[in-house]
């Protein structure tokens, strides 16, 4: 399409965080626009709405919901970091944010321009399919990476590395997981702590008490329940434990912390320790003269379908806040792909890697994904009447089926192939017609999730 030059324009960003730094930069650089923040006053938001989809509006900003707004003569929109888990409704019917700007985009006309430091596994498709132009900034950026041999928390030429960038300013450190300990052992058996509930225990804080993070019984004299121990040691370290650590590798240094709960927007160029979870990592007034991440291997290691992804995407967000002469240390191996990547400021690679992955074996988005979420008992009746559909050509011949999960929030994943994905989701509503005929509860379930965990 060819771009336009009148009109209305609209943005979605992800969060309140972001849409709040977008409407200071606006106001800034006294661009008049009209916010559609949910967080607004009930009035307030009336009355912006009321503008914008009267056309008393050029330009009109947003989060997720704002993709729906009725904007006369609107000519582009601009969806930030399309990525990002925030633009899956997780209410039904489970829209994506991302899909409906495509759908918009196609049915009237509009330019849509999608951005952000690392592009979907969906969007990397389109963009190898020649439906989406892609348009890169390429840059060499100094990147370090240095393994941990011996378990330490810094390795020795980071560490280094660290001391000369506090000399010209703040250094951030992007930690893998929130609290103190997220996981704890026996200190002799190294059996991990499990409360009576089943769940695991963890520590909030240096002093306090281990705790289940299911049913949060706290256990103020805590023993190994197999070989009586009574001392803990943290498999798996918070970022309490990060920053206690970290402040005493740098003493004299301020030590920072922004977290999900807690977080810091901005911080001065004075020398400081900025330890940060991903996605609320605090802006440098001129950058920051380092940013290091730590635990690369656990980053990596997540256990949902789509870990890989979001941690390379929280690796180049975080990144791009280094300042002119920043640098960037990895504690990983040297010769990972990563590390050439933000070298060179290329996504590229790593993306085709995934794709590559996910193609041989036939994981979203190279399947399409459906989540029936249900009583297990339910899911299990549910799996074996598929099964004999399938069986009987009445459901896909690509339908696979896994599960249900056991105990709380039990699901069942069903993998198609794209082309007969609505096939399937007719079948799940013929399913549901019957169950309403006979009063039984519908199933309730999620078409293209943000994950299959």
């Amino acid at each position: 399409m060819e771009s336009k030059t009148i009109g209305a324009k609209l943005i979605i960003v992800p969060t309140a965080r972001e849409l709040n730094r977008l409407a200071a930069l606006l106001v800034k650089a006294g661009i008049n626009f009209t916010s559609l923040d949910s967080n607004l006053p009930r009035a307030e938001r009336y009355r912006n709405f009321l503008s914008a989809s009267l056309g008393g509006a050029d330009l009109v900003v947003g989060m997720r919901g704002a993709i729906f707004a009725p904007i006369p003569a609107l000519s582009e929109i601009y969806l930030h970091q399309e990525n990002s888990e925030h633009f899956y409704e997780r209410r039904t019917p489970h829209w994506n944010a991302r899909e409906v700007a495509w759908i918009r985009s196609k049915l009237s006309n509009v330019n849509l321009h999608l951005t952000g430091y690392v592009p979907s596994l969906d969007v990397a498709i389109d963009i190898d399919k020649k439906e989406i132009s892609y348009q890169a900034t390429r840059a060499k950026i100094s990147v370090i990476a240095q393994a941990s041999s011996n378990g330490e928390l810094i390795p020795t030429k980071i560490y280094q590395q660290v001391r000369k960038a506090l000399v010209n300013g703040p250094v951030l450190f992007l930690v893998p997981a929130k609290g103190y300990a997220t996981a704890i052992s026996c200190a002799k058996c190294r059996n991990v702590a499990i409360c009576k509930c089943g769940g695991k225990l963890s520590k909030s804080s240096a002093k306090s008490d281990p705790a289940c993070v299911l049913c949060s019984k706290k256990y103020q004299n805590w023993k190994c329940g197999w070989c009586g121990e009574a001392r803990a040691f943290l498999t798996s370290r918070g970022i309490e434990r990060f920053a206690e650590e970290i402040g005493r590798s740098f003493p004299n240094q301020i030590v920072i912390q922004s977290t999900g709960t807690d977080p810091r927007d901005l911080v001065s160029d004075e020398p400081a320790l900025v330890i940060s979870t991903p996605g609320v990592e605090p802006i440098a007034e001129s950058g920051y003269a380092a940013v290091v991440i730590l635990q690369v291997d656990r980053f990596l290691s997540s256990s949902a379908s789509n870990g890989v992804e979001s941690a390379y995407s929280n690796f180049f967000s975080a990144s791009a806040l280094i300042g002119a002469n920043g640098v960037i240390a990895l504690v990983h191996d040297d010769g990972a792909q990563i590390t050439s990547a933000l070298a060179t400021w290329n996504p590229a690679t790593i993306s085709k890697r995934e794709i590559e992955q996910r193609i041989s074996l036939q994981l979203p988005p190279i399947s399409g994904a459906v989540l029936v979420l249900a009583d297990s008992a339910e899911l299990v009746r549910l799996k074996s009447a598929l099964v004999n559909a399938t069986e009987e050509s009445r459901a896909p011949k690509s339908l696979r089926v896994y599960g249900p999960t056991a105990g709380e929030g039990a699901k069942l994943t069903l993998l198609v192939d794209p082309t007969e994905q609505l096939e399937l989701v007719s079948l799940l509503r013929e399913i549901n017609k019957r169950r309403a005929i006979s009063k039984k509860p519908l199933l309730a379930y999620r078409v293209n999730p943000f994950s299959l965990d």
